[in-house]
């Protein structure tokens, strides 16, 4: 392929004309974009960008071959013997390792103790190598505390040259020997020195817009903010980097297990100290990811809802079946909440905080009914129970608008139908108890499913999309056949829908 690339007559005119000097500050480009795949743990990028190497190397060969100087075979062999004399520990005892390898890495030329080290570094990978190199002969401080003392000396000198009026060169000269004491502190730090100046570049870049960000929030209408105002505005960037991204927290919270009592606690935390702004959104730091299992207990164990047995709610057992099946739910949705806001991170603040007071008090809804068990000698996790909620979380964790169309606009509203019928039972059955904490549930449950269907009426205006066709897609994609009626019109009218999605509804339901 490379053959009928270079040939003169029907090759490609780019690779006709490479040569070794016109080709080398492609390989460095080419190495830059391998670094810069690797840094953003990209294999695909990583795997292409390798290609293009390969392919220059391929070139060079070629190159290489026309003016009789080597070929590809022989790069292969060079290689090969390099790696055979560079790894003695196949073949020559350990004490001999060091010292066979710096002699066969190093073979410098008389004249010139550093020419083996490449001019086409980058300077402070360059300057690296040239203290390394120095420093085989011994010539290099013990430690690196005198380093930090030349390190506060170059920087007098330039002080110094600035004040005489010194020539631009002689300040330049001062700045590099400057730049040269710091490497040699890196060196002695076991710090790559072109590795922290581009983290350092990179912080930079990342202060500064979050800075323009800032900016921009305190005075949309400022055009030339002073520096005044910069500084304090740099200053605010900087202190909130010391503040833990909200969607680790709330995952870290999410996947909390055996321990319920310190989940809820957690949880309870999160949702202050966001409110107090003690977290902060740091979107694009990791990666999301999907969570099939999230943190719970051991117990109860999960069954196929078929497999859950119907009992009379007037009997103290089957009133107990009833309340840990609610309490099952209430701590189900602690964690929907929390992923929540752990997952979709491109919304506007209110989500999060909406969402943060929804997982607090789902929290709250759990320890009512779990303090109502152990008063009728149960605890959570005593009776079996079924995973559907989750289930649908997990299917919906591809898309803010689909989870906000079906987890809290179908499954939760399900509860606005059916808890009033359930409290009028149990009132019925003399469990008071019971039906007022049920009241103070579907009270805030109402809040919950109107939250959903804002946010979901968000996602819809934010895309142009139709709310009433996009509910009815949505339920005839994920629910079809699946949907139960009757509906407490009256509940879900208060929670956010429209009249059309109530006969949407209707009609997907018989």
């Amino acid at each position: 392929m490379m053959a009928q690339l270079r040939n003169p007559e029907t090759g490609c005119s780019w690779h006709q004309q490479q040569t070794y000097s016109q080709l080398s500050s492609h390989t460095l480009k080419q190495a830059n974009e391998i670094a810069d795949a690797i840094e953003r743990n990209d294999p695909h990028a990583l795997k292409q960008e390798l290609g293009d190497l390969l392919s220059q190397i391929v070139l060079y060969a070629h190159i290489a071959q026309e003016q009789h100087d080597f070929d590809f075979a022989d790069i292969v062999t060079a290689a090969s013997e390099k790696m055979r004399q560079r790894h003695t520990h196949t073949t020559n005892n350990s004490s001999n390792q060091t010292k066979q390898k710096k002699q066969t890495k190093h073979q410098p030329k008389q004249d010139d103790f550093f020419a083996d080290i490449s001019a086409t570094l980058s300077s402070l990978q360059r300057g690296q190598k040239i203290l390394d190199r120095a420093s085989q002969t011994g010539f290099d401080w013990d430690n690196w505390r005198p380093i930090i003392d030349k390190v506060k000396e170059e920087l007098d000198e330039i002080i110094d040259a600035i004040d005489n009026k010194e020539s631009q060169a002689r300040i330049e000269e001062e700045v590099g020997d400057l730049f040269i004491a710091s490497t040699n502190l890196a060196r002695h730090l076991n710090v790559n020195a072109e590795e922290a100046t581009r983290k350092a570049g990179d912080k930079f870049a990342r202060r500064f817009n979050q800075l323009q960000q800032t900016l921009a929030t305190i005075d949309p209408e400022e055009k030339d903010p002073t520096l005044k105002q910069m500084e304090s505005a740099w200053q605010q960037v900087k202190c909130d980097e010391k503040r833990p991204d909200i969607h680790q927290a709330a995952h870290q919270c999410l996947m909390l297990s055996g321990n319920v009592k310190g989940k809820r606690m957690h949880t309870d935390l999160l949702y202050t100290h966001w409110q107090e702004g003690k977290y902060q959104r740091l979107a694009q730091q990791t990666p999301v990811e999907r969570i099939e299992i999230p943190g719970r207990p051991e117990k109860p164990q999960l069954v196929a809802p078929k497999k859950l047995k119907q009992r009379s709610l007037n009997t103290e057992k089957g009133r107990a079946s009833l309340i840990h099946a609610i309490t099952h739910i209430e701590f189900n949705a602690i964690n929907l909440a929390l992923d929540a806001v752990y997952r979709f991170r491109d919304m506007p603040d209110q989500y999060y905080t909406d969402w943060l007071q929804v997982a607090a008090e789902e929290a709250y809804h759990f320890s009512l009914l779990e303090k109502r068990l152990q008063q009728l000698g149960y605890q959570y996790g005593d009776m079996p129970a079924h995973n559907g909620l989750w289930e649908m979380a997990v299917k919906t964790d591809h898309d803010v608008l689909v989870r906000m169309a079906l987890v809290p606009r179908v499954l939760e509203a399900h509860g606005l139908d059916v808890t009033p019928g359930i409290m009028k039972k149990l009132e019925h059955a003399g469990d008071l108890e019971t039906v007022a904490i049920l009241k103070i549930i579907l009270h805030d449950e109402i809040n919950h499913v109107r939250i959903g269907s804002h946010w979901f009426h968000y996602c819809c205006q934010q895309r142009n999309l139709d709310a009433d066709k996009t509910f009815q897609q949505q339920l005839q994609q994920y629910m079809s056949g699946s949907l139960r009626g009757p509906f407490h019109h009256e509940a879900r009218l208060q929670a956010g829908f429209s009249m059309e999605e109530m006969k949407q509804l209707e009609r997907l339901s018989k």
